[in-house]
């Protein structure tokens, strides 16, 4: 029989254990040698920021603490029909905009990553009326980003970067997926998964605040202005890469 010193073996035993180690920050294709995947079922979680899947809360899903806090809104019936599975926002303003008669809206105190020069927003929309401002971090006409629609199309603020609307007509009451991407060059936006429109766009997205607000925009210019989306918000997703779009028809599909 052959003997191993014990100095050996406790080498060996943490040699072993450091590989290892190395091999938990890998993915598994990488860690096993193998080629990163393409599949978009696969790489759909990568770069991913904030995941909002409003599964019964509004908690973040992506496991980064970015959770928000539920003023008033109610949970509803998602895109697939399933129970508590989404969120109705029905808030309101009185005529003059000055004054709230009901709060219905989600608040993340603590959203402050920074994008810099790539971004994607993922949201799935069902709308009651033309106008909604439903995803935003801005401070008055200081805006990081916007997400919204105008009239009948979708539209996209993505504040010094640039901003452009959608020319594709979105029916109201129907549940649609709105897609913005930034990749550095360009303004993006994708409609159920199909392209719809974009600008030149480039530099970095700002971070003027951390407070991301989900169906509700304020506004402080002599009087403060409140503006409440109405209608449905579900899967709400933030990347700090740019989609391809693979990845944006699955989303769109699933």
């Amino acid at each position: 029989m052959k003997y191993i010193p014990l100095f050996g073996l406790l080498c060996l035993f943490s040699c072993q254990k450091q590989e290892v180690n190395k091999k938990n920050f890998l993915s598994p294709d990488i860690s096993q040698g193998k080629t990163p995947s393409t599949d978009p079922s696969k790489t759909i979680g990568n770069g991913l920021v904030a995941y909002y899947p409003f599964s019964g809360n509004a908690n973040d899903a992506s496991g980064h603490g970015y959770s928000g806090v539920v003023y008033g809104a109610t949970l509803t019936k998602d895109r697939f029909n399933k129970s508590n599975s989404a969120y109705q926002f029905n808030g309101m303003s009185d005529a003059s905009g000055t004054s709230v008669i009901t709060d219905n809206s989600i608040q993340v105190p603590n959203f402050n990553y920074g994008f810099e020069n790539k971004m994607s927003v993922s949201v799935w929309v069902n709308m009651a009326n033309t106008v909604g401002d439903f995803l935003n971090r801005r401070v008055d006409n200081a805006i990081d980003f916007d997400c919204t629609q105008y009239n009948t199309s979708i539209y996209g603020h993505f504040g010094a970067v640039g901003y452009t609307n959608g020319t594709k007509t979105v029916s109201l009451n129907t549940w649609h997926n709105y897609i913005y991407v930034y990749d550095g060059t360009a303004l993006k936006l994708y409609l159920d998964g199909i392209f719809d429109a974009q600008i030149p766009a480039s530099g970095n997205i700002s971070n003027y605040t951390s407070v991301l607000n989900i169906g509700k925009y304020v506004y402080h210019g002599g009087s403060t202005y409140y503006q409440f989306y109405n209608g449905k918000l579900d899967e709400i997703r933030f990347y700090n890469r740019p989609l391809i779009t693979t990845e944006i028809s699955y989303l769109a599909t699933h």
